[in-house]
């Protein structure tokens, strides 16, 4: 099982058992309806679900858990929801949700779900430590600024704190809008505020420049931010370009950033005494056991992703000095009058940098006329521009189209793509090795007639009549294998009917899968 949301809070403790045990039944009613009986100790199945309901007292508190098991044949969806009452320790409700498919490969948003909305909104004072829990957004008026500048750097806060900041670009209302989708999809995961144009001023009066939140941009400030030490890296912004194009995939893309920390949120302090007094069967323990399993496996995969993520961050550092090399050509050509292989007439000269992959192949397409790039090509960016990595992984596809426009212009070079770059004949070179570039597929995946298949791509009619053609070479976007990184498949026509470089695909890995994916 993969654990895909985890909320734990504290609300007052008068009928918290009953109030959850309401919840629980409303929702699954409302997701899975059939006739059920919502009573402790009760097992129903009705359809591919399965609902399981314990308690136990005695005089150290009582506890109760609510469970819902959904199995289809290909995903398996288990929920659970446990509330506490200690003796001696405040009440908590605590809402797990795992997944686990057998097409792990296919996309879906993650987002609190409608059991945990229902028992925020419903709850007496639902709160996080310090952090009051709601499924609105809370405005941030000046007046309230002090008080949420103390919060942000109290010791016991461990919730993020989401902050959607106005700008006099976008409608109060859509802000509005987006700020309250944004609570409701990370309600229990973080808290969500609205700082108007004029707080904007005061917030950095209070946090300085290096954490406020720029108009229009999102923040999301992680336990210890605090002015003395704004460590502004770890507190991540969401710039306003990406947020006004599509505000609502910014809380999905913040989940994704959060999604660490929430799975490692840890029991309610008095959950381990208090679990002794549900009921325990054979059943029960041979399932818990398989879900350890299953966790192990999972944190195994992770310690894995973490390892290849380490090399994708040393290629992010090529990519850093690689956005230098571009400022400094930059400013070389604005003060010598000399182009360095992108100016053409009639063209307005590129932007140094764009926020993701639809504005990289945007800009592709109006900026670098040595390249050839249909819409056609471009492939579910949208999609992979709510991924957290998109900032970086549409840095890095605009340096690499830059470098084939660059490449395609040089026509006085006869070798190729890899050789062109080795040489640094430009400053928009890409690096030639093996985990950037690569010039031709495996011998196993050409010898595979279905994987050979995949890299047949639309092109010109003027380079292939049939207006499709076999491509292999491609430019690495990010390493370690995962099925969502970027892939730019191209075919060097320079010296052809056309002189350009066309682009086949653009796109996630999954669909030009390989024999490890």
């Amino acid at each position: 099982m993969s654990l895909i949301y985890r909320a734990i809070w504290q609300d007052d403790a008068d009928g918290i058992h009953e109030r959850a045990l309401d919840a629980f039944g409303w929702w699954v009613g409302l997701h899975h309806p059939g006739d059920r009986t919502f009573a402790v100790g009760v097992d129903e199945t009705v359809g591919d679900s399965t609902t399981l309901i314990r308690a136990g007292a005695d005089e150290a508190g009582s506890i109760q858990r609510c469970s819902l098991h959904v199995d289809d044949g290909v995903t398996r969806y288990s929920t659970t929801l446990v509330t506490t009452r200690p003796a001696d320790a405040p009440a908590s409700v605590w809402v797990d949700r795992e997944r686990v498919s057998s097409r792990s490969f296919s996309t879906f948003n993650v987002q609190a779900p409608a059991l945990s909305t229902r028992l925020i909104s419903h709850g007496v004072a639902p709160r996080r430590g310090p952090v009051p829990l709601s499924v609105r957004p809370r405005a941030l008026r000046p007046e309230d600024l002090p008080e949420f500048v103390a919060l942000l750097g109290n010791p016991e806060r461990d919730l993020p704190l989401v902050v959607h900041a106005a700008t006099p670009r976008i409608d109060p209302k859509s802000v509005a809008e987006a700020g309250l989708y944004a609570a409701q999809v990370l309600a229990g995961s973080a808290a969500v505020y609205l700082l108007s144009v004029v707080g904007q001023v005061n917030m950095t009066e209070l946090l300085g420049d290096e954490l406020t939140v720029a108009p229009g941009a999102v923040r999301v400030y992680l336990p210890g931010a605090t002015r003395d030490e704004p460590n502004p890296s770890r507190h991540r912004q969401l710039e306003a370009e990406r947020v006004f194009r599509d505000p609502r995939a910014v809380p999905h893309t913040i989940i994704e950033l959060l999604a660490p920390a929430i799975a490692a949120r840890r029991a309610p302090a008095a959950y381990p005494d208090l679990r002794a007094l549900l009921e325990v069967d054979t059943e029960a323990v041979i399932s818990e056991r398989d879900e350890l399993a299953a966790r192990v496996a999972d944190l195994e995969h992770q310690l894995s992703i973490a390892r290849e993520e380490s090399i994708e961050l040393l290629a992010d550092l090529e990519d850093a000095e690689g956005r230098i090399n571009l400022l400094q050509a930059a400013v070389a050509q604005t003060s010598t009058g000399t182009g360095t292989g992108t100016d053409a007439p009639g063209v307005d000269p590129p932007p140094p940098d764009v926020d993701g992959l639809v504005a990289a192949a945007r800009a592709a397409q109006l900026h670098l006329p040595g390249i050839v790039l249909p819409d056609v090509a471009c492939r579910d960016l949208a999609e992979l521009d709510q991924r957290i990595e998109a900032g970086t992984w549409g840095r890095t596809a605009w340096r690499g189209l830059l470098a084939l426009d660059a490449f395609a212009r040089d026509t006085g070079y006869r070798p190729g793509f890899w050789e062109w770059c080795r040489a640094n004949r430009s400053a928009y070179a890409w690096p030639a090795s093996q985990k950037k570039l690569a010039m031709r597929e495996s011998e196993t995946v050409m010898a595979n007639e279905t994987l050979r298949a995949r890299r047949v791509f639309p092109v010109d009619e003027a380079v292939s009549p049939s207006g499709r053609i076999e491509m292999q070479a491609h430019l690495k976007i990010a390493e370690g294998g995962n099925h969502q990184i970027p892939r730019i498949y191209f075919h060097d026509d320079r010296h052809g009917v056309t002189g350009k470089v066309h682009i086949g695909y653009f796109g996630p890995h999954r669909h030009v899968p390989n024999t490890l994916t």
